[in-house]
């Protein structure tokens, strides 16, 4: 019994030891990863990193820095470091996108901007979009000014199961339309097809 609780409670005096004495440098500073470089100077505190190496010099170490060549850090926080983004100011995980000649990124291809499901272009789904939809397919009225933002359903055509999806998710709990569900551009090959020859909407 006595061995059970030696070695039952060693791991806790070891945790309470290393608690109590945190590593310290040559120099009698606090040294919390142990590579000879005080917490104040180092650059990577929880990670070994003797060399202090820092290619992009943004003051965080190649060893702990999540973009090592990007000084900026993912600016736009799409997950793609600057140096290899192909737009850097950018959200465009997909990397679909490219700078044109003035600097400005837009998809290669794209629509819009537009917000699915918002047939009638105010900035809303509600039901008069759906109504809107059916109206134009069955009953002759004026189609959409942004035929790709009726396709509620992002399946690449407009058919009666787009005001169907739009009721659904407005009245049963339904799936909401899939994006963009802000006003954005869209990549989507769909949308492309159907075209969105007005844009009602400010990106």
């Amino acid at each position: 019994m006595k061995n059970f609780l030696a070695t039952a409670l060693l791991p806790v005096f070891v945790l309470i030891s290393l608690a109590a004495d945190p590593p310290v440098a040559l120099s009698g500073c606090p040294d919390r990863d142990g590579d000879g470089v005080c917490n104040d100077d180092d650059n990577c505190i929880l990670t070994s990193n003797p060399d202090q190496a820092d290619a992009d010099g943004d003051g965080r170490g190649d060893a702990c820095d999540y973009c090592p060549a990007d000084p900026a850090n993912d600016i736009d926080h799409d997950g793609i470091c600057g140096d290899v983004d192909t737009c850097p100011d950018l959200w465009n995980p997909d990397q679909l996108q490219e700078a044109g000649p003035d600097g400005s990124c837009r998809p290669a291809e794209w629509v819009g901007p537009f917000i699915r499901g918002d047939s009638q272009g105010d900035y809303h789904v509600q039901i008069g979009d759906a109504v809107l939809t059916l109206n134009w397919l069955f009953l002759g009225a004026p189609e959409p000014r942004c035929v790709a933002s009726a396709d509620a359903s992002a399946d690449g055509r407009v058919d009666i199961s787009d005001p169907i999806w739009t009721l659904v998710w407005l009245f049963m709990g339904g799936v909401p339309p899939p994006a963009p569900n802000e006003c954005e551009l869209s990549s989507n090959a769909g949308d492309i097809s159907l075209g969105c020859e007005s844009w009602f909407c400010d990106q």
